[in-house]
């Protein structure tokens, strides 16, 4: 086990061991209110809903934290930079330009200055407080409060303590983690790494990095053919593809699933039928079946194995080929790749194979979700279940395409530019961002992007990356 995932295990713990995400402990004790008498002109509701027509992004203002001791005062000012990098990210928010409030009180222990956080130099619908403590043995300790600016209330106010000042990154996510929760309701994602391949010479590796590109580390090196890494979404581990010997046979390769083990390095076969799966193999939602496609005589067809038992169920049989299949969060459809009319289009199916409703009005087994010609590939079920993400290759050009289960709101994503390949899509816990990776001309680099637009943003990785799958947020 590396280092940093050594001590990455022993500040999970810390982190969960303190206070639960949703305590409203400390500073004070019961939520900060104004006095009667006092109501503020408007109220916002939270959590609010960023799905309705009538959404309208909140304004969130994130002062630099404070800290007694010079040490203390710069990492709290890195850690609401951090925070407000979080939350920019997910595209629902906005903020105000920190010159504008640098003069304003931000004091985590006083009341807010009202009139100064909902006036036009911030304009902010809630405002997030916060002050850092170095302990005497290093520890770190970050402690905030979130206020409704309308309502004039304390919405959390809560603390995380931490066994390293160096994970103060860690400590950051876990406020913002917070704070989306708090707006809006929802899953955590900013606490959360992205798995990818990166080449070397003739072989392949397997990295890891945070999800805003920090951190960056390489966990394998040297295996050859290691592609489609997939993470558990429950405990440490991923699957991939990757050549490895033939049972009985030392000399002889064959592409094989196998499962990593990020804390014991431990590596295995994960799948002992034969012919081994496809590249394509990805956990069920609750992470005790893997479905993949796999090639049985002239077929491929698409199959949902039990870990515990490593019995197979079939789940399509066509003569045609079908490949890249993914699960819905609650495991009752799956999405995949056919070329079953003659050219290649994204399906969805139920898994217990009763026909459902198709776009068209009719009824069918499976129901084609796209039409337009090209290449389809890397589908990846939202884990909200709303949405599903595929690539789409026309030519020289290929984008990540959105489109919601029952074939309606089909919409392109990125927009590259000509020649570039938009590839392999795949979803943040929260489910409103997606990562994926950018061929252009012989270099490829790992960006993520919000589902509602935006320019994508580049993660720093050491060499060429590909083929992201989003990990699930850390306890």
């Amino acid at each position: 086990m590396s280092k940093r995932l050594a001590g990455l295990c022993g500040i999970i713990l810390a982190a969960a061991s303190v206070a639960p995400a949703s305590a409203q402990i400390i500073l004070g004790g019961e939520p900060v209110t104004t006095a009667p008498g006092e109501p503020a002109a408007a109220q916002l509701s939270f959590p609010a809903n960023p799905d309705s027509a009538d959404y309208t992004p909140v304004s969130i203002a994130a002062p630099s934290f404070s800290g007694a001791s010079a040490a203390e005062a710069d990492i709290a000012a890195k850690v609401a930079e951090v925070i407000r990098a979080d939350l920019a990210s997910v595209g629902i928010f906005s903020a105000p330009d920190a010159s504008t409030t640098s003069t304003f009180s931000a004091d985590i222990g006083a009341l807010p200055a009202w009139a100064d956080w909902s006036g036009a130099g911030a304009g902010a619908g809630a405002l997030l407080l916060g002050k850092v403590v170095i302990g005497e043995d290093n520890s770190f300790t970050v402690q905030f409060r979130l206020y409704d600016v309308a309502a004039r209330k304390q919405i959390v106010g809560s603390q995380y303590r931490l066994t390293s000042a160096d994970q103060w990154r860690r400590a950051a996510h876990k406020v913002a983690d917070d704070t989306l929760v708090a707006l809006t309701g929802g899953k955590r994602g900013f606490d959360s790494r992205i798995t990818y391949v990166s080449e070397e010479n003739s072989k392949t590796r397997l990295g890891i990095v945070d999800y805003d590109g920090a951190a960056s580390e390489l966990l394998l090196s040297g295996v050859v053919g290691l592609t489609a890494p997939r993470f558990s979404p429950v405990g440490q581990s991923v699957v991939y593809s990757a050549d490895a010997p033939v049972p009985g046979k030392p000399t002889q390769a064959q592409r094989t699933t196998i499962t990593y083990d990020l804390a014991s390095g431990r590596r295995d076969p994960t799948v002992n039928v034969q012919p081994q799966p496809n590249a394509d193999a990805r956990y069920a939602p609750d992470g005790r079946s893997l479905i993949y496609s796999r090639k049985v005589g002239a077929n491929t067809d698409i199959y949902l194995m039990a870990l515990s038992t490593g019995k197979e169920t079939r789940l399509t049989d066509d003569k045609a080929a079908d490949t890249a299949p993914t699960l819905s969060p609650d495991a009752t459809q799956f999405a995949f790749v056919s070329d079953r009319a003659g050219g290649q289009q994204v399906y969805v199916a139920r898994v217990d194979g009763a026909p459902l409703p198709c776009a068209d009005g009719k009824e069918a087994k499976a129901c084609a979700l796209t039409s337009a010609s090209g290449e389809y590939d890397g589908l990846a079920w939202s884990p909200r279940g709303d949405l599903i993400a595929y690539s789409h290759r026309d030519g020289s050009q290929a984008a990540i395409h959105l489109v919601r289960p029952d074939g309606s709101g089909s919409r392109t994503l990125t927009q590259p530019a000509s020649a570039t390949l938009d590839l392999h899509p795949t979803w943040s816990p929260e489910g409103r961002r997606i990562a994926f990776s950018r061929l252009e001309g012989k270099q490829s680099s790992l960006k993520t992007i919000a589902i509602n637009g935006g320019e994508p943003r580049t993660l720093t990785t050491p060499g060429d990356a590909f083929e992201p799958d989003w990990g699930p947020s850390l306890p």
